[in-house]
């Protein structure tokens, strides 16, 4: 079966789309998520930005970079306060926004390397 560049399209952006209702599934929950481990939360939060960021610059390539990654250093930031105001029981948390800023930060390196290797 051959795809065509609208398929193509089309498929990462609802990667992206599943992406992104995983993060915010994760964040809005009603409760935290089990710890499998010591600060296994953290680790979350970092996987979780960085899947949204790579599925998400590719799905949108022709968003200007800058804005694309404001756009998601401001989300990181925002879904943590809005998880609380939202959430009673989950709390705001300077580690979670650190652990999402490492992520849009690892996204940003992998996709330049990535870049470097074409």
């Amino acid at each position: 079966m051959i795809v065509n560049d609208t398929q193509r399209s089309w498929s990462l952006v609802v990667i992206f789309a599943a992406c992104m209702g995983v993060v915010l599934y994760g964040i809005f929950r009603h409760e935290p998520p089990p710890q499998i481990f010591y600060q296994s939360d953290k680790a979350g939060h970092v996987f979780a930005f960085l899947a949204l960021c790579i599925s998400g610059r590719l799905a949108f390539p022709k968003i200007n970079p800058l804005s694309f990654w404001l756009f998601f250093l401001a989300l990181a930031l925002l879904l943590e306060g809005l998880q609380q105001n939202l959430r009673p029981l989950r709390s705001f948390s300077y580690e979670d926004i650190a652990a999402n800023f490492l992520g849009v930060g690892l996204a940003m390196a992998v996709l330049r390397t990535v870049r470097r290797g074409e």
